[in-house]
């Protein structure tokens, strides 16, 4: 068929009004010739079904007052619909095309079909306006870029592959996403900057590039329930109204630096098909300045009776710097999912698995824990912190922390001074017996002496600061005095820091 009869009938005002209200469809026709609508008006309906097109359709800044459809069509020149504006939807499900399919600056009053729609070329709809969705099930694409395009309903793109790069940077989308169902993408996803009003599905996709989701603003929740990520994410200020559900997904590195997750942080639960997530490699899951109301992960033990022999939702390596969260969720929870049940042992050695040490991340831990009424964890949390931070530090640090444990338990165990007094004032009386220093050598006198050099600034007995003891007993009350202040300053030390509450309650 002539590529100007289509021309003719749909612009020619002469022939246009013959046209029934219906519009034009022709099926099976093929066009060898460029057909050329650039700036067109067409006032009709236009399906052109099973056709081919063996050169390129040019339809930019083109005005349709009706439905384009190119259902089932092979378009094996470029597409170009750049500026292109309908009053309904375009249609290009079951079409195939072999060049590139322009679709930047379009505005589209209906939907965006492209179920079953196979392009080898690329296909841009940047700055786009789509009315009511876009939709492509069971399609192949090369590169995909719909920057800055705005989608008044949903986005669907699902049992699909994507052999190329996937952009969707500073795109607006009204209603729910859906990159799902088995969805391959075997180049880069990017999603920067993008804002889903209601949920963001990624189920069971399967990304093989790099995924960047940096400030992506998601309504709902965001699921990668089953989603499997072979290289870095980087979902940096990523902010989330709902959970962020990882459950049964494979995972590379997750970057969720300053991330926002308005309700849980979802690393397996209770439900069937809702599995912990699965770590390739050395992966790290980094939660630097993150937070999230709620984390849940879920545990697959050899033996349920005994935690240790449990394998739990998270990486072997992770970074929890600045990562705060409010409660265990009990959302979908038993036993191996309610992070509630889980022993301080196991808070401990979840801690200990961090890239890096931080005091916050053991306080975090132990506040939340607090809140929950689970102080005893809390201040086991805390102490194990304190013998990491000791570990880890050098000189007179190291020094000073060793005192604090043994003395005072870092201020969690205040009890440990009393032993030590115990201890010094029977060393004291027993110098005494030994030295023979005349009635002190009496038990019960030198117990009342070796109390009274122990204590600091208190005096129990005026005459006992009278007394010259003489060889290696006055030397050895020298260090006895000494350690009354060492004891004393660390267990105010220790009081004021229950005083405050261990955990900063």
């Amino acid at each position: 068929m002539s590529a100007r009869f289509i021309e003719m009938i749909l612009t020619d005002v002469r022939l246009r009004n013959a046209i029934p209200y219906r519009g034009v469809e022709i099926r099976g026709a093929r066009f060898s010739e460029i057909i050329n609508l650039t700036s067109a008006h067409v006032q009709v309906p236009v399906t052109l079904s099973h056709c081919r097109f063996d050169a390129a359709l040019k339809m930019s800044q083109a005005v349709v007052d009706g439905q384009l459809s190119f259902d089932g069509s092979s378009l094996d020149g470029d597409v170009d619909m750049a500026g292109i504006k309908t009053s309904s939807s375009v249609v290009l499900d079951r079409a195939t095309a072999a060049g590139l399919a322009s679709f930047i600056s379009a505005d589209i009053g209906g939907q965006l079909s492209l179920n079953g729609f196979h392009i080898k070329g690329p296909f841009k709809a940047g700055a786009a306006r789509i009315a009511k969705g876009f939709f492509a099930s069971g399609s192949t694409f090369s590169d995909v870029s719909l920057t800055e395009a705005r989608i008044g309903g949903e986005l669907v793109i699902q049992k699909s592959i994507i052999a190329g790069s996937f952009t969707l940077d500073a795109v607006e989308v009204d209603q729910s996403g859906y990159l799902n169902s088995k969805t391959i993408f075997k180049n880069d996803v990017t999603l920067s900057s993008t804002h889903v009003v209601g949920q963001l599905d990624m189920s069971t996709a399967q990304i093989d590039g790099i995924l960047r989701t940096e400030n992506l603003t998601v309504g709902r929740t965001m699921f990668l329930r089953g989603t499997v990520i072979n290289k870095r994410a980087s979902m940096t200020y990523l902010n989330v109204g709902g959970n962020l559900d990882l459950s049964s997904g494979s995972f590379a590195t997750l970057d969720l630096t300053g991330a926002r997750i308005g309700e849980g942080l979802r690393l397996g639960s209770a439900l069937p098909g809702r599995a912990a997530p699965r770590w390739q490699g050395d992966a790290q899951l980094i939660l630097r300045n993150a937070s999230a109301r709620d984390i849940q992960d879920l545990m697959t033990c050899h033996d349920p009776h005994e935690w240790t022999s449990c394998v739990d939702g998270w990486p072997k390596h992770f970074d929890l710097v600045g990562f705060s969260y409010e409660n265990p969720s009990v959302l979908d929870a038993n036993r191996l999912s309610d992070l509630s049940q889980r022993p301080a042992d196991w808070w401990i050695m979840w801690l200990g698995r961090q890239t890096t040490f931080n005091a916050q991340t053991y306080a975090q831990a132990a506040r939340m824990l607090s809140k929950i009424d689970q102080d005893d964890k809390a201040v086991d949390v805390l102490y194990a912190g304190k013998n990491r931070e000791r570990t880890t530090a050098h000189g007179i640090d190291r020094v000073l922390l060793t005192l604090h444990q043994v003395f005072v338990g870092y201020g969690f165990r205040t009890s440990y001074a009393l032993w030590w007094a115990i201890g010094f004032i029977a060393l004291g009386a027993l110098i005494l017996k030994l030295s023979g220093e005349g009635r002190l050598a009496d038990p019960p006198l030198g117990v009342i002496y070796s109390i009274d050099m122990l204590l600091p600034i208190i005096r129990l007995r005026e005459a006992h600061y009278e007394i010259d003891l003489h060889g290696w007993a006055r030397f050895y009350f020298y260090f006895h005095k000494i350690m009354g202040y060492v004891l004393a300053s660390f267990i105010v030390a220790g009081i004021a820091g229950l005083v405050n509450g261990p955990v900063g309650k």
